[in-house]
């Protein structure tokens, strides 16, 4: 299941140009794909069902990926779900897993795991787009993960996926959460793939 489903929601149908509904899938999911015919692709579930979907839907091998931005954007405002991990409902943790997941950068699932797995980024002035923002409940206690954005601004799965920043100076400022930072971080393993 080399294949990765880049739409939030996609259809599944039982025909290259339409046909009955067979599946949706969510952002992300892996699929066995097989050769394009057209505008669709063919796709395997796990349950053995074959179907279609459109090209632009699913990922494979060196397939470009959109920006971690653009993403964002299609996901603000998914609720919160504990455990959550798709478009249906994130979690804090399993929002930014997903995230770095699409770019091939493999993270633990919990937000203390993925914080073991970063090195140290000093400042918020040496971050890049897409290190992860840490917040602790109690000293040494990890709790929340946020993704970066750049312009001072972090987007996390908290009520729903939303954007913040930790300056007072902005109408995003979250300041319960600016009280909890306790650093940010970059995965010390390299992407799997450069998609």
């Amino acid at each position: 299941a080399r294949g990765r489903i880049r739409g939030v929601f996609v259809a599944v149908r039982s025909r290259p140009r339409g046909g009955n509904l067979l599946a949706r899938l969510w952002w992300n999911s892996r699929v066995v794909s097989g050769p394009r015919s057209g505008s669709a692709i063919p796709v395997l579930l796990p349950d053995g069902v074959a179907g279609w979907v459109k090209v632009e839907d699913v990922a494979t091998g060196a397939r470009a990926v959109p920006s971690i931005r653009h993403r964002v954007l299609d996901l603000l405002g998914t609720p919160y779900l504990w455990g959550g991990r798709s478009p249906a409902g994130f979690d804090c943790s399993g929002f930014v897993q997903m995230l770095h997941a699409e770019r091939g950068q493999p993270l633990p699932r919990d937000a203390r795991e993925q914080h073991r797995a970063c090195r140290t980024v000093p400042t918020l002035g040496r971050a890049r787009i897409g290190d992860m923002l840490f917040f602790e409940d109690r000293p040494g206690g990890v709790a929340h993960v946020g993704i970066w954005l750049g312009a001072g601004l972090f987007v996390h799965a908290r009520g729903a996926v939303t954007l913040s920043s930790l300056d007072p100076k902005t109408s995003l400022y979250d300041k319960e959460l600016a009280g909890q930072f306790c650093g940010m971080g970059r995965p010390r393993s390299r992407p799997a793939t450069r998609a």
